[in-house]
This record gives C-alpha cells, sequence and structure tokens, in this order.
C-alpha cells in the first residue's frame, strides 16, 4: 500500500486531524493549512511494481513520502497511522478490468466468473479497511474499472446497508470538475433506499472506459 504524505492542503470537511488515505495518491488543493496523508492501498502481493511507479511520479514533489504496506490491513495499532483519522480515503481497487475491453478486447477470454468472485471479496476487505480508516465525517470515494453489478453499486449498496457511510451525489461532484456536463439522467446511481448517486460512466456515451465512482461520506 503505497502511502503520499503531502506537507499541507486542502479544501476538507470540518474536523480534526487533517489526513488523506487515498487508494492513488490525489494532488493537494489550496485550504486548511494542515498536513495531510494520502495512501493508494492495495494488496501487497497485486502490483508490486505500484511504489516504485508512485515514487518516481511523485519525485518532484518534496513533500510527498511514499510507503508501502497491504491495503487490507494497513495502519491502526501502534502505527503510525491510527484508524478513523483520514479525512479522505480513495480506493482505486482490483477488478475484472472488463470496463477496458475497447482498448484490451483479448480480457474477455483471460477472465472466469470465478475470477470475478475472488475480486469482490478482496474489494470488500479493501473498503472495509478503508471505512475503518476513514474518520467520522470524512470522504471514502470507491473507483473501479467495470460495469459488473457486483464489483460497484452491490459494493457500495453492502457499506450503505452497514450504515456506517452515506452515499453522496457522485455525478453533482463529478461535473464540478468536468469539462462540460456528463448529461446523466437523474435517475441513474440511485440506489434503492439511499440518498445520493453512484455514476458509471459508457463508452458510447462519453467515449471513455467503463469507470464506475462512488464518492461517500462516513458518519
Amino acid at each position: 500500500m503505497p502511502v503520499a504524505r503531502p506537507a499541507r492542503s486542502a479544501a476538507l470537511p470540518p474536523g480534526p486531524a487533517h489526513r488523506s488515505s487515498q487508494r492513488s495518491s490525489e494532488p493537494p488543493s489550496s485550504g486548511a493549512d494542515a498536513a495531510i496523508r494520502a495512501a493508494s492501498c492495495e494488496p501487497s502481493s497485486w502490483a508490486p511494481e505500484r511504489p516504485s511507479r508512485i515514487e518516481r511520479t511523485t519525485r518532484q514533489f518534496d513533500s510527498i513520502e511514499v510507503v508501502s504496506g497491504d491495503g487490507r490491513t494497513f495502519g491502526g495499532g501502534r502505527s503510525a497511522w491510527p484508524l478513523a483519522s483520514f479525512d479522505r480515503v480513495i480506493v482505486d481497487a482490483p477488478c475484472s478490468g472488463m470496463g477496458s475491453m475497447r482498448r484490451r478486447p483479448e480480457s474477455r477470454w483471460n477472465r472466469t466468473p470465478a475470477d470475478v468472485e475472488e475480486l469482490t471479496v478482496l474489494q470488500r476487505e479493501l473498503l472495509d479497511r478503508a471505512v475503518a480508516l476513514t474518520r467520522p465525517g470524512g470522504a471514502l470515494t470507491y473507483i473501479t474499472c467495470s460495469p459488473h453489478a457486483a464489483e460497484t453499486r452491490e459494493q457500495v449498496a453492502r457499506l450503505l446497508e452497514r450504515g456506517e457511510v452515506e452515499l453522496l451525489d457522485t455525478v453533482a461532484l463529478a461535473n464540478e470538475c468536468a469539462p462540460e456536463s456528463l448529461d446523466v439522467p437523474t435517475t441513474a446511481g440511485v440506489i434503492a433506499g439511499h440518498k445520493g448517486r453512484t455514476l458509471q460512466l459508457w463508452d458510447h456515451r462519453f467515449g471513455t472506459d467503463l469507470m464506475f465512482v462512488a464518492c461517500l461520506r462516513k458518519r
């Protein structure tokens, strides 16, 4: 689990410590004059080259330190990363990659239903640890490159049913960043019984991979 630690930043939700545990390094934005922590969390055996890749990418920033660990067990105990202490956590989870078939059509023959089942277990473990790391009022973002319900909406619904997080309007947040409106139907991304929306991108609508994003806030 690579962990980047920017020295300052960010427009953060109100709360005591300003830390940000990410699953992919998030660039700091202007705002609070406080330390922020960011982490890219994944099982240590999944992509062993990731820490060095992140290190190369962030080398230009003097204030970023990259630490490696397993995102399923990261933090807590006597570590320097207490549970319930991060303002922001991003889970950029390993997935089936079904959303990138336009670029990698051969992947459809390299995956089986058993692969998806194994990956959903891994995603649950990463999400559970991410929730544990996020402080009350902090933000958690879940991302996969898949349209498969078991890897996307069902993972989010499981967290919502536990009552520890609430779903934000991910479509509205994405529209704030997009160069033009995504024009997503108002009923898309709704999870029954909960406010907020998830965002599923589609090749035929947006010309992108089939990325899924869900922004949540810990209660």
